[in-house]
């Protein structure tokens, strides 16, 4: 699809209402691989690869603010012919989704929110602050994998997407906006059917307080803390991702 911000990839399945998925840092398209089957028996299933984000898109013109990242995908739902969509985003991506909704709330029918980013609802804690100093000192692909079985928690991801992540990361200069924390009154702005699914183990925030807040501050959320679960939850629990957004987007309709 054509932008105003270069070229974008997506993988496009299945039939019924278009429901965009949105990867990971680094995790192209390719990070919703374990439910976009399920997921495309209701919906035309759209993974997108982020532009400025390792992947098969073609960038020219950067991305410099969160209002930009509305901005091309509102040019991409464009180019396909979509007006509104279902918005699902992992990390990063689930940072993104609340861009569009805040900034473009006509295009976002329902949002889903797995595992939103540490500055989405909360902050990186503390304890993960020795792994990401050792990721800045060895920005390598072992270094990255190392990185990632702390993300992991313990839990094991497909290996060969481990691998594309820790290639893309660890050679392709990323030309995107850092995610800036939501203000209190920015989420209030989210009155979308909303569900959140946090994991209970996850490194990349403190997952009680990410609860507590999304909770008291968006107005039609579902909230779900899935126990024992790590930060790359459709890998990891994709059964446990699809029955959640299947009966939650069979009950909002």
């Amino acid at each position: 699809m054509r932008t105003r911000f270069g070229v974008t990839h997506a993988i496009r399945h299945g039939t019924g209402e278009p429901m965009i998925l949105l990867p990971g840092n680094g995790g192209t398209a390719a990070n919703w691989s374990t439910c976009a089957r399920a997921l495309g028996e209701r919906h035309t299933v759209i993974a997108l690869d982020i532009l400025g984000q390792p992947g098969l898109g073609m960038q020219h013109t950067p991305l410099r603010g969160p209002r930009d990242l509305s901005t091309w995908v509102g040019d991409v739902m464009y180019d396909l012919g979509i007006e509104g969509a279902h918005f699902c985003g992992l990390s990063y991506g689930a940072w993104v989704a609340t861009l569009v909704a805040m900034h473009a709330p006509f295009r976002v029918r329902t949002l889903a929110l797995a595992e939103p980013a540490g500055n989405t609802f909360g902050r990186m804690p503390l304890s993960s602050l020795p792994a990401v100093l050792r990721l800045l000192c060895d920005h390598s692909e072992s270094g990255l994998a190392r990185f990632g079985r702390h993300v992991e928690a313990g839990w094991s991801s497909d290996p060969d997407h481990r691998r594309l992540v820790n290639f893309g990361m660890a050679n392709y200069r990323v030309r995107l906006p850092f995610m800036r924390h939501h203000s209190d009154a920015e989420l209030r702005r989210i009155t979308q059917p909303t569900l959140v699914l946090v994991a209970g183990a996850s490194v990349a925030h403190n997952p009680a307080k990410v609860v507590h807040r999304a909770r008291t501050l968006l107005p039609n959320a579902k909230v779900e803390l899935i126990a024992g679960a790590p930060h790359p939850l459709p890998e990891t629990h994709p059964e446990v991702v699809t029955d959640h957004l299947t009966n939650w987007l069979s009950a909002v309709g």
